[in-house]
C-alpha cells in the first residue's frame, strides 16, 4: 500500500521583520505608480461647452476699445507693434504663474489672481496650463477692424501643449475648468461668441470689467 505521508514544506529562513516592511513599502510604491485612479488626467481632452456661460457679461467692440484707449497701432494682418504712446506707457510684462505675458498693466495683475488661485485649487489643470499669446496688435481673424489682443486685455491659452480649435463647437475640459476662475473676475469667454466665431482659448477683459477700470482710474496712463 502506498503510504500517505504529510509532506511539509520549509523556507530556508523566514524574512525578518525589517526585510519585510521595506518589501512591502516597495510593493505599495509600485502599486500605487500603475495604478489608474492615480493617472494624470489629460485636460486638453475636449468636451461640451457648458450653458449658459459669461453670467450676463459682454464683450468689447474694437469701437469701444479705441473710444477707451485709442487707436493701438498699425491695422495688421500679423502681430504689429504698439506705436500709441499713451497705450505704451500701460504696457507691462511679467510672470503670471507658468509663463510670461506682456498686456495691459490691470489686466495682468487680474491675471496673476486668477492662476494664483487655479494654483491653489487645481494644481493638476494648473501645471497643463500655456498660453499662445495676449498682447498682438492686429485684425480680429476674419474680421476688419482690431481684436482686442490688440490692447493687450485678451489671453489665448492651451492645455497640456495643444490649442482649442475654434468653431468646433467644444472646449477643453481645462478651459471649462477655468472659466469660473476668469468669470469671478468679470473676464469675458471666447465660448460665448459662439457658431463659427466660438473660441473657447479665449479670454478677455469684458465691458463691466473694462468699465470698472476706467472708473478707478486705471486706465490713466
Amino acid at each position: 500500500m502506498l503510504s500517505h505521508q504529510k509532506t511539509l514544506i520549509t523556507f530556508p529562513s523566514p524574512l525578518n521583520q525589517k526585510t519585510f516592511v521595506k518589501l512591502l513599502t516597495v510593493l505599495l510604491l509600485f502599486v500605487t505608480i500603475i495604478s489608474p485612479a492615480h493617472a494624470a488626467t489629460d485636460y486638453s481632452q475636449l468636451v461640451a461647452i457648458p450653458s449658459p456661460v459669461n453670467g450676463g457679461m459682454t464683450s468689447t467692440t474694437a469701437t469701444y476699445m479705441k473710444g477707451v484707449l485709442g487707436v493701438p497701432g498699425a491695422l495688421t494682418t500679423d502681430c504689429s507693434a504698439v506705436t500709441n504712446a499713451n497705450l505704451k506707457k500701460l504696457m507691462v510684462t511679467d510672470n503670471v504663474g507658468l509663463f510670461r505675458v506682456t498686456g495691459l498693466k490691470p489686466a495682468v495683475s487680474t491675471l496673476k489672481r486668477i492662476f494664483a488661485a487655479v494654483k491653489r485649487d487645481k494644481p493638476e489643470v494648473y501645471n497643463q496650463l500655456g498660453t499662445a499669446g495676449m498682447l498682438c496688435v492686429r485684425k480680429v481673424r476674419g474680421g476688419a477692424d482690431f481684436s482686442n489682443h490688440s490692447w493687450g486685455t485678451a489671453i489665448d491659452l492651451k492645455m497640456n501643449g495643444k490649442l482649442d480649435a475654434v468653431g468646433d463647437g467644444k472646449t477643453q475640459l481645462g478651459l471649462k475648468e477655468l472659466e469660473p476662475y476668469f468669470r469671478a473676475e468679470k473676464f469675458y469667454w471666447g465660448a460665448g461668441f459662439g457658431g463659427a466665431r466660438e473660441d473657447s482659448m479665449h479670454f478677455e477683459a469684458s465691458k463691466q470689467l473694462m468699465e470698472s477700470w476706467k472708473a478707478g482710474g486705471q486706465l490713466n496712463p
